[in-house]
């Protein structure tokens, strides 16, 4: 068995969160190789609407079975304030939602959606297919003010066993 890491490279269905920080796109913002929160997406608009975004994800590097999907986010709040923050994942066409509980005030926390050994649209195997046309990203809701919810790092770690050297699996997209 590997994992893998892959991190947003690109804008998905859906770019409705109202700031960012610290890069040029919302995907570039939270695309990075380690922690940094600098550049972050956040929610400056009305308190109880949720708004979200959803990214592309790089899986070139990817190969053979996979046997499940983490999707990990660190998310802030402003201080004194309170928020929801859920991780958005589509997969064939379907967009579901896993709630994170509250941030500590003005810090940025890493939160997970637990591992997902089944793709929640089909719920079989994930497949080298699913994975490779996944979105995800953040979806939050600021419920007071201050309070507006930010979201620094989306990234979603594959755990696979790699298809054997010369294998068609590869080229097949069976795992």
């Amino acid at each position: 068995m590997a994992t893998l890491t892959i991190n947003p490279n690109a804008a998905g269905d859906i770019t409705n969160i109202s700031t960012v920080t610290g890069a040029a796109t919302h995907w570039q913002a939270v695309s990075k190789g380690s922690v940094s929160d600098t550049s972050f997406v956040s929610d400056t608009g009305v308190a109880g609407t949720f708004v979200g975004d959803l990214y592309k994800f790089d899986t070139a590097a990817l190969s053979g079975k996979i046997n499940s999907v983490t999707l990990f986010a660190r998310i802030a709040r402003e201080a004194n304030g309170f928020m929801v923050q859920n991780f958005s994942l589509k997969t064939n066409g379907t967009t579901f939602d896993y709630t994170w509980t509250d941030p500590a005030n003005g810090a940025f926390d890493t939160q997970s959606s637990g591992v997902l050994t089944t793709n929640p649209q089909t719920t079989l195997a994930w497949t080298l297919s699913d994975v490779q046309n996944i979105q995800a990203g953040p979806k939050i809701r600021g419920f007071t003010d201050p309070g507006d919810p930010a979201c620094s790092w989306i990234y979603i770690v594959v755990d696979y066993n790699p298809a054997p050297k010369g294998s068609n699996l590869l080229l097949m997209g069976v795992g």
